[in-house]
């Protein structure tokens, strides 16, 4: 396999990484605020966090190179 492929499936996969513990910290504010009964600066803390892994997880996409370019 030629070596940007194999680059663009690390890329894809860290990607991968970044979006999941994102998804992960929006769920556990849910639940955070869910069983608390409203939201606290944990949950404003994890949300921007979160904000912050997936706007990571995209400028990870964007070091994908393209097919054309191979």
């Amino acid at each position: 396999m030629p070596d940007v492929l194999v680059s663009n499936e690390r890329c894809k996969a860290v990607s991968n990484l970044f979006f999941t513990l994102c998804a992960g910290l929006v769920a556990g504010s849910a639940v955070r605020t869910w069983e608390g009964a409203g939201p606290d600066i944990a949950v404003l803390e994890w949300l921007l966090v979160a904000m912050a892994l997936a706007w990571f997880g995209w400028m990870t996409l964007g070091l994908i190179v393209p097919e054309d370019r191979i």
